[in-house]
Order: C-alpha cells, then sequence, then structure tokens
C-alpha cells in the first residue's frame, strides 16, 4: 500500500467555516513571507528581501480588500436594523415628535443616505479601481457604522418616550 493515494475530504469541523481555512493560510503565508524577507538580507544580491516584501503589502491590500467585502455584506443588516429600530416607529409615532429628537433623526437619516450612496458606488467599482479606493472604502463602512451605532442613544431615548 505505499503507493496509494490518500484523498481526504473536507477537513474543516462544523465549528470552523472556510474563513477559518482562508485565514490560517493567509497568517501562514505571512509568516514564510516575513521569514523570507529576514533571511534574503543576507544574501549577497542587493534588495532580494524586497520581493517578499512586496508579496507582503499585496497580501496586506487582499486582506483589507476581503475585510471590506465582508463588512459590506454586515452593512445592509446593520443599517436596516437601525431604520427598523429609529426610523419606523417615528413613522407610527402618533403623538407629537419633539423637535429636538426629529431634527436630530433628519440629520443622522440624511447623513446615512449620503454615505449608503457612496458605498453603493463603490461596490460598483471594478476589483481594480476597488484595489486603489481600498482605504476610502474602508473609511465610508467605518462612518456608517459610526453613523448606526450613534443611533442607538437615539434608540433609548424614543423608549422611554
Amino acid at each position: 500500500m505505499p503507493n496509494e493515494r490518500i484523498i481526504h475530504g473536507n477537513t474543516e469541523s462544523p465549528a470552523t467555516g472556510p474563513s477559518d481555512g482562508k485565514k490560517t493560510i493567509i497568517a501562514a503565508t505571512r509568516l514564510v513571507l516575513q521569514t523570507a524577507a529576514s533571511a534574503l538580507k543576507f544574501v549577497p544580491i542587493p534588495n532580494l528581501d524586497q520581493i517578499p516584501n512586496i508579496l507582503l503589502s499585496w497580501l496586506q491590500v487582499y486582506e483589507t480588500i476581503d475585510n471590506n467585502d465582508e463588512n459590506l455584506k454586515g452593512l445592509d443588516d446593520e443599517v436596516r436594523e437601525a431604520h427598523e429600530t429609529i426610523f419606523r416607529p417615528l413613522l407610527l409615532w402618533t403623538g407629537q415628535v419633539p423637535p429636538e429628537i426629529g431634527d436630530l433623526i433628519q440629520q443622522f437619516n440624511l447623513v446615512l443616505k449620503q454615505h449608503l450612496k457612496q458605498i453603493e458606488a463603490l461596490k460598483r467599482q471594478k476589483l481594480a479601481k476597488r484595489i486603489i479606493l481600498v482605504t476610502e472604502i474602508s473609511q465610508q463602512i467605518n462612518a456608517v457604522k459610526f453613523c448606526v451605532a450613534m443611533l442607538s442613544p437615539v434608540s433609548r431615548l424614543l423608549r422611554q418616550l
């Protein structure tokens, strides 16, 4: 049986998902590239250590793009939840909404809509453009998350009224 090939199926347990395997591979790749960069500093060929460093920077860009994609997927749910928590009850509100709360809600709604438009435009970009705009996309995602987080105290205040 020495010539038999052993083929394993999916080795992921139900507790770990495919993203855990991807993270492990990325971490291992990073470690190998960092080690290679350190080792290649001692080679008599100048700047040979820059090859793994360049690959490390591309790996960082890939991770950021991947994180942006994952965050964008969850962002729709967060915004939808914020609308259900804040804006929908206000539409059903039968009493007088205090002007300071109404103004604050309108401002948040306007800012949130502007950020969402910008994110939708960024999501439609091709991969090459998303690579160039990776930092801007991250900032837009964080801005929307911050805006949604700011709605949480308003939600608590509305529940008290």
